[in-house]
């Protein structure tokens, strides 16, 4: 029962994460106002009070008490995915078109299964490099390899976005880590922990964002800029409340949770196929909500997509 309400939680998190750039490219005139960083940290604020309820019930209703090793593991894994890997990512978007800076996050499913053979100690299966193969040149097709290489010349960006997605494949296999270790835990309850940290660590970095000395050091640098004197409270209006509220609660706390279910219960590749699904989904969406046009490198890159996905299913019913 548990797999497949994991099934259906990678779905829901491949949809969820499919809209992100949609409704940010949507919401463009609304969110102009607001600095990248402010709207992580605001993201994160929302969706720790969606996590709060639930996983205080948890940890009432199995008596479970966090020692210092596992308020050290929410600090690293907290530092490492709201400080590192979105401040990243809202870099990147910046840097990079949409489209260019989601295919890449999606490829972290390579670096999960990197991170799982050196800190799990996972074997990679011959059907996982096909999967991996198929669904990689798929993705670049979904690009088109044309406007990847046209990207290359900015170095800084496509860093940043290699970066942030390497800093995820690590998050979700340290977080993997970390339920292996202490079964009494779950999903909810890791993700919510390793936000609440990471966000008081995120209000820490943007408070020393408005020291002179490091607010100048950033203004100098272009692609830092809006790691200078990061607002909170400036810039909230009606008109982007919305929007912040739908990032945090649907994009952030519904698509983390079923991601970090999926994680628990499925294991990290499995549940890093929704990045796959992601490429498949995103211009699908972009051409019914954004009218844009589909390239026939798209659509044979979604079908590569599709075949590498539809290998470890194959197999195993043929082998069952």
């Amino acid at each position: 029962m548990k797999k497949r309400i994991s099934y259906v939680c990678i779905l829901t998190t491949a949809l969820v994460f499919s809209l992100m750039e949609i409704v940010l490219k949507l919401a463009s005139n609304q969110v102009t106002g607001l600095n990248g960083i402010q709207i992580s940290f605001w993201r994160f604020v929302i969706a720790v009070a969606c996590f709060l309820p639930f996983m205080m019930q948890q940890i009432k209703r199995q008596k479970i008490s966090f020692t210092g090793k596992d308020w050290c593991n929410f600090i690293l894994l907290g530092f490492v995915f709201v400080v590192c890997c979105m401040s990243m990512y809202q870099i990147s978007c910046k840097l990079e078109p949409a489209a260019i800076a989601a295919i890449i996050f999606s490829c972290n499913p390579v670096f999960v299964l990197l991170f799982s053979k050196l800190i799990l100690h996972k074997r990679l299966t011959g059907i996982e490099k096909g999967t991996l193969f198929f669904a990689l040149v798929g993705m670049v097709l979904v690009v088109s390899p044309h406007e990847l290489l046209s990207q290359l010349n900015n170095w800084q960006g496509i860093l940043i976005s290699i970066s942030g997605s390497a800093l995820f494949g690590l998050y979700t296999v340290l977080s993997k880590r970390y339920l292996n270790e202490n079964p009494g835990t779950n999903g909810f309850i890791i993700s919510g922990m390793s936000f609440l940290c990471g966000l008081v660590e995120l209000w820490i970095v943007i408070g020393l964002t408005h020291i002179s000395v490091i607010s100048n050091f950033f203004k100098a640098i272009p692609s830092l800029q809006m790691f200078s004197s990061v607002p909170v409270i400036s810039n909230l209006n009606a008109a982007n409340v919305g929007i912040l509220l739908f990032i945090g609660v649907v994009i952030t706390a519904v698509g983390y949770g079923c991601y970090f279910y999926a994680v628990e219960n499925a294991g990290s590749f499995p549940a890093s196929s929704s990045f796959f699904i992601k490429s498949i989904l995103s211009p699908i969406l972009a051409v019914i909500i954004l009218h844009e046009q589909m390239k026939l490198t798209v659509i044979i890159g979604i079908i590569l997509v599709i075949i590498g996905l539809a290998l470890p299913f194959v197999f195993k019913k043929k082998e069952a």
